[in-house]
């Protein structure tokens, strides 16, 4: 039966959702708040409450068959109903009502969004690349300690707790009371004591019974409870897969101009975990000079994200070496080397926080002040955000989009101030893909702005950008090199490949030809097939205008 009820319910909750068209979708306050698993407890609990009411009524019979004829008995017949009639009259449970719950502390939601950020998969390798994870930490015990003590309890609990407790000193004692008036009246008239004498002992053997029988049902849950505790102890000492180093980077000898030189050995790469067995890198080798661009080309599958990953230490080669500076990279600290490179890509996602703080996080050390501001909006008008960012109706302070906090009645609210105020609250400006790409180079270039950079990777960061986007991006990557060691990987053969110091044209997992852009057109191998069936396109194109 509980399958059944389960499932009529979740196909209603289905066609609820589905008939809502996107608009009306996207705003929280429109969307059924219940789950299927919840209509088979309001089932349940109807059905117990029915238990419970008809013994509820057997036990009152019984007091007033008992306390027929004795004196007081009416008295005492009353006290002991006097609980749950006091608490049916006292009950204040905010489900029953129509209401809406969110969040406005701004130290609150900044700590929920930090806990995202800190904790979601998406950001993960942002978060990991961007070296983030100390800014992210002490920012979020900026807002906690901000907090004061401020309660971050559900709505329904910080409800309850809100109450007077003297409803439940007065529940307390209006349960205590059948047992002390039985005390007073032994003490006084000893004769009195009769059956009502058993009954009252009677119910408290029940009462301590029916608690041992709850403890023992809830053992199992405690140390359920204890071993997720334990096993999230346990996960902090979990030992990464990548092996660190010991050694600083970059080292006190290095020029502070000088970009990163990189020398790939006989690299192979397969991924981790993966149930597929071909090696997505294979015997790969090849040197980028420091302070060169270099553009690596393929088609899709040919092993260029995965190389990468590689680079800036994602990941681990399955077998070779890579060497940085002529050190073997697993020797360096991998803090120190990611603090280093700069990773721009296609799959990078907007924070949870605000547009400006999106485009700061960049540079994590830079401290607040007039100087911080300059560094942001230098950065967003060369990532071509500045456009972007002058729309907005809050600029630079306009929220992304972030954890929700609204909750409200399990039922649909209806037309009044309750429903007005949960379709205006917590509504975020939703941005296009070309602008979130922009905003995410904007974040890239505060980041180059550090001057600790020596590294920057982009890896296919402008496949949601028009070709004007794309040539303005690189072009100010370009302006903004000064020294630094710039990888750029993409399936489009545009001007940048002819200011590249090195192409690398990958194929299926395998380095096949390397050097300048009118070397690897004078072969007539990969490269150049890769080219010229882009540029026949083209030339197609304007021979038919």
């Amino acid at each position: 039966m509980r399958t059944r009820i389960k499932l009529h319910f979740k196909k209603v909750i289905m066609r609820a959702h589905l008939c809502l068209d996107l608009p009306t979708y996207s705003n929280a306050a429109n969307r059924p708040n219940i789950k299927g698993s919840r209509t088979w407890n309001v089932f349940h609990d109807l059905v117990r409450s029915t238990a419970v009411v008809s013994s509820l009524l057997s036990h009152i019979a019984l007091i007033l068959e008992l306390a027929r004829g004795e004196r007081g008995g009416s008295f005492f017949s009353v006290i002991c109903v006097a609980k749950p009639i006091y608490m049916y009259i006292t009950k204040d449970d905010m489900w029953s009502n129509k209401f809406i719950a969110y969040a406005t502390s701004p130290n609150f939601l900044r700590s929920r969004d930090l806990l995202s950020l800190a904790i979601e998969q998406k950001y993960k390798q942002e978060v990991l690349s961007g070296s983030l994870e100390g800014y992210i930490i002490n920012e979020f015990d900026k807002a906690h300690t901000a907090l004061k003590g401020t309660s971050d309890e559900f709505p329904a609990e910080a409800y309850r707790a809100s109450r007077s407790p003297f409803v439940g000193i007065c529940t307390s004692l209006l349960g205590d009371l059948p047992l002390m008036y039985y005390a007073v009246n032994a003490i006084m008239s000893p004769e009195t004591l009769s059956i009502s004498a058993l009954a009252i002992h009677q119910q408290t053997v029940v009462s301590i019974h029916s608690a041992i029988t709850r403890i023992t049902q809830q053992g199992s849950s405690i140390n359920k409870n204890l071993n997720h505790i334990k096993s999230l102890y346990d996960g902090l000492n979990v030992r990464n897969s990548i092996p660190d180093g010991t050694f600083s980077y970059p080292d006190c000898e290095s020029p502070k101009k000088k970009g990163m030189a990189i020398s790939v050995r006989d690299v192979s790469f397969r991924y981790p975990g993966s149930s597929d067995t071909r090696f997505a890198l294979k015997n790969v080798s090849f040197d980028i000079p420091a302070s060169s661009l270099v553009v690596i080309v393929g088609a899709n599958g040919s092993g260029k994200s995965s190389l990468v990953n590689m680079l800036t230490r994602l990941h681990y080669p399955t077998s070779g070496t890579i060497l940085v500076d002529g050190k073997p990279m697993n020797e360096y600290r991998s803090r120190d080397l990611r603090r280093a490179v700069a990773l721009l890509t296609q799959d990078h996602v907007l924070f949870p926080v605000s547009v400006g703080e999106n485009i700061a996080i960049g540079d994590p050390d830079c401290e607040d002040g007039p100087e911080k501001m300059e560094h942001i909006q230098a950065a967003a008008r060369l990532g071509g955000a500045a456009e972007v960012i002058r729309k907005l109706d809050q600029g630079l302070e306009e929220m992304t989009e972030r954890e929700e906090t609204l909750c409200s009645s399990p039922f649909p609210l209806p037309p009044g101030p309750l429903k007005e105020i949960a379709e205006r609250v917590e509504r975020y400006t939703e941005f296009s893909g070309g602008e979130v790409q922009r905003l995410v180079a904007s974040r890239t270039f505060m980041r180059i702005s550090s001057g600790k950079v020596k590294l920057v990777v982009a890896d296919e960061p402008t496949s949601a950008m028009d070709p004007e986007g794309e040539y303005e991006l690189f072009e100010a990557l370009r302006k903004v090199q000064d020294g630094i060691t710039m990888i750029f990987i993409t399936h489009r053969f545009g001007h940048l490949t002819k200011h590249a110091d090195l192409i690398l044209c990958l194929k299926d997992g395998e380095l096949v030809e390397s050097g300048t852009h009118c070397e690897l057109i004078a072969r007539d191998g990969e490269y150049s097939k890769l080219y010229n069936i882009q540029a026949s396109a083209f030339t197609e194109v304007s021979s038919h205008l």
